[in-house]
């Protein structure tokens, strides 16, 4: 058998040419020629089109312009998409935030700053746990406590816990309705005309912020129309610790709630929204028994000052980076920051001073108010910070 060269095609087939592929549907021949239903225009590119050439361009031109306008239009619409699905993960992130506790693993150190070194913790302290905090507090108030008393003393506490669980805003909203409404009908709304009798003061107090004596109004109004809201709570965590207008049995009830329904803290609502601190995880811890004092040391004025200094300038900073693009220091900034941030301490510092007379008087029957007016030597209604 003799070797030889067979080669088999089809017609029409020509050397060096791929067999045709077979396109999608709209497609047909050998060259791949489109057949199929020409697309139209959508009417925005038509509509361009025609006021472009209304505008004397050329055919060119204003398909080129048509052309970009309906790119743009695209950007457009994809930004939007993504605004909306970040605002939704914001909105979501926020609602866990207001609606799910939180529980601190033992193994966080809390940090509180006190005028006196005592290792004694009593229910319901303040404390914190972030690192910008600390500035907030070792700062803004260290440095007014040095202001109101040159000699004075402020101390770091680091603080051992064994596991706290948090209220959540929303959590502990519904503990404190639950408390309104068993007193409406066993206490006659003792409760409820406490609160709103204080929150009366606080609405017309100038010693207070805007966002406090605002919240007070709000909380006032929603007790007025029996619906206690998300208001009410806020101004009833504010007044935890200690009342401005002394001890209440409604800080008392809620707090015995609270500890009640499993938790042993909340956030502190007034350094974190009202007070102007802006602290990102104040706490207020319920009982005593859940911490104890590891280590105290001891806050120097240099030290306030300098991290007091550090806050003024991002506080002056932030409000002017859009306009000046840098930090500024001069005295005019740095004064005007100060004062904002010495407003904002003045109610944190009358706070700790009721803490350290009552630690130096246990004895005492004066009220928180009677206790400032001793301590500044001047009615309270004369006094300005």
């Amino acid at each position: 058998m003799s070797d030889y060269l067979a080669h088999y095609g089809v017609l029409g087939m020509k050397w060096g040419v791929r067999r045709y592929q077979p396109y999608g549907q709209g497609y047909s021949g050998s060259t791949g020629r489109f057949i199929g239903k020409k697309s139209t225009p959508s009417k925005s590119y038509t509509k361009n089109y025609e006021k472009a050439l209304g505008a004397g361009y050329s055919e060119d031109e204003a398909k080129k312009y048509a052309k970009r306008k309906q790119v743009l239009k695209r950007v457009a619409i994809t930004a939007a998409v993504v605004t909306v699905a970040a605002a939704t993960a914001y909105v979501a992130y926020r609602h866990h935030v207001y609606s799910a506790d939180k529980f601190i693993d033992p193994s966080v150190t809390l940090k509180r700053i006190a005028r006196t070194d005592s290792n004694k913790l009593n229910d319901m302290f303040y404390a914190y746990m972030k690192k910008g905090d600390h500035k907030r507090y070792a700062g803004m108030y260290a440095h007014q406590v040095f202001e109101h008393e040159p000699q004075g003393s402020v101390y770091l506490k680091s603080i051992k816990q064994t596991g706290l669980k948090v209220a959540s805003e929303k959590n502990a909203l519904n503990v404190l309705k639950e408390v309104l409404a068993t007193d409406k009908i066993t206490g006659h709304d003792r409760l409820a005309k406490e609160i709103a009798k204080d929150a009366k003061i606080e609405a017309n107090n100038l010693m207070s912020s805007d966002r406090q004596r605002a919240v007070a109004r709000k909380a006032l109004q929603a007790l007025k129309n029996g619906k206690p809201d998300k208001n009410v709570y806020e101004f009833v965590n504010s007044q935890l610790v200690y009342g401005k207008y002394g001890e209440t049995a409604y800080q008392n009830a809620f707090s015995k709630a609270l500890r009640k329904a499993g938790y042993d803290a909340v956030m502190d609502i007034n350094d974190k929204k009202l007070s102007g601190y802006g602290s990102k995880l104040p706490l207020i811890v319920l009982e005593a028994s859940k911490a104890s004092v590891d280590s105290v040391s001891k806050i120097d004025k240099s030290t306030a000052d300098r991290l007091f200094n550090s806050l003024t300038r991002e506080v002056y900073g932030r409000r002017n980076a859009a306009s000046i693009g840098f930090m500024v220091t001069s005295t005019a900034a740095i004064s005007a920051a100060s004062y904002v941030v010495n407003e904002r301490t003045n109610i944190k510092v009358n706070t700790q001073l009721i803490d350290k007379y009552k630690t130096e008087h246990p004895n005492t029957e004066l009220s928180n108010k009677e206790i400032i007016e001793q301590i500044y030597n001047t009615p309270i209604s004369k006094l300005s910070f």
